[in-house]
């Protein structure tokens, strides 16, 4: 396979009629309930994409777009395609669609004391290996704590906060 790319995540995108089973049911198997929001109400004010491979159903995210940022609320890779690409394929899809902007998200930050700290590694491991670097940011929400990552500059407690002002 020398020289040979994979082909690009179709993004498909969702409306608050037409979102199909296997986009919930990965919703709601890969985030905790507390951490979870009404799908319509994400949809509302922001928008949800479908990630297909080559026609077949590999993920799903939800982003709000503020400005120049993007702001990946949700985003999930199938469980048996995690580790192949298909999630780097697919935040180049949502980049390719949102040029020129830069993309956040907030993560469960690395807690020596969290039962899933491995989980954690992992994650922030992800991100960092798709260019995602710490704001230096964080909140508190629903008795979690996370911090934010950036891609493509930097990010400012006021750009934050216009997030939740809208």
């Amino acid at each position: 396979m020398t020289g040979e790319s994979s082909p690009a995540i179709t993004l498909e995108e969702l409306t608050s009629v037409t979102v199909p089973a296997e986009v919930m049911r990965l919703y709601e198997s890969a985030f905790p309930a507390h951490e979870r929001l009404p799908v319509k109400d994400m949809l509302s004010w922001g928008k949800g994409y479908r990630l297909l491979d080559g026609g077949h159903f590999c993920g799903l995210a939800f982003v709000s777009v503020c400005g120049e940022l993007v702001w990946l609320l949700f985003f999930a890779i199938v469980e048996e395609l995690r580790g192949q690409g298909a999630g780097t394929r697919a935040l180049a899809a949502l980049e390719a669609r949102y040029p020129g902007h830069r993309f956040i998200i907030d993560i469960e930050p690395e807690d020596t004391q969290a039962p899933n700290l491995a989980e954690r590694r992992h994650r922030i491991a992800f991100w960092r290996r798709n260019g995602f670097q710490d704001a230096q940011l964080g909140f508190r929400w629903r008795g979690e704590q996370y911090a934010f990552q950036v891609k493509g500059g930097s990010l400012t407690f006021d750009e934050v906060r216009q997030f939740w002002r809208r």
